[in-house]
């Protein structure tokens, strides 16, 4: 099968591919089918792109990458999770939201975005940490 993505082009995919969101993501309720797509030159993302509507795609990533104390429990061991991110000009501008992860079931391919009460975890958590340099003064 094949669709268009306006942000990546046209996509090839087998339908054993395509994840079902029952109830949709946040803000995106209507839509239900997406696939993972993996492009090496954007690595460490992968990009969460709709199969039903060309002009949705979201940059997605796994959430020990920006925040390594990440945990969450998941119902078994094929179940993956990731973050979205809202990729911005310049890049220190751009975050990810820790507290809405998507879980993907890879043996059932379904997937769903839940929302955690867990007030640790950012909604618009910073993707690159600043690093604070301080400067010795001298007396």
């Amino acid at each position: 099968m094949k669709c268009l993505n306006r942000q990546c082009g046209e996509i090839e995919y087998d339908q054993e591919h395509v994840y079902e969101f029952t109830e949709g993501l946040i803000g995106f309720e209507h839509l239900k089918r997406f696939v993972v797509v993996h492009d090496p030159a954007c690595d460490p993302f992968r990009w969460l792109v709709s199969v039903e509507d060309e002009d949705t795609a979201f940059p997605i990533l796994d959430p020990t990458i920006v925040f390594e104390e990440y945990r969450l429990e998941v119902p078994h061991d094929k179940v993956y999770v990731a973050v979205v991110a809202a990729l911005k000009d310049p890049v220190e501008a751009s975050t990810v939201n820790l507290r809405s992860p998507i879980l993907f079931d890879t043996t059932n391919r379904t997937a769903q975005q839940v929302v955690l009460d867990n007030e640790m975890y950012a909604i618009h958590h910073p993707l690159v940490q600043r690093q604070v340099v301080y400067a010795e003064q001298g007396g």
